[in-house]
């Protein structure tokens, strides 16, 4: 979960401060399917496995021992 918030949340405030620049007069859902289009293939393929990598000593810490 942590990790993809640290995603999507910035990459949600940059694709909808730039969609409100370049797309405030498309129709709204056609604006949210191309925001969509943007940002999946990017978190998916991109920001996730790059911030994933970077948390990874921390994700896959083992569990203490008691």
């Amino acid at each position: 979960m942590v990790s993809i918030f640290l995603v999507f949340f910035p990459l949600s405030v940059v694709t909808n401060e730039i969609g409100v620049h370049y797309l405030a007069d498309v129709w709204l859902p056609l604006r949210v399917l191309a925001t969509v289009c943007v940002m999946t293939p990017l978190m998916t393929y991109v920001l996730l496995p790059w911030v994933t990598r970077l948390l990874g000593p921390w994700l896959h810490r083992p569990p203490r021992s008691r």
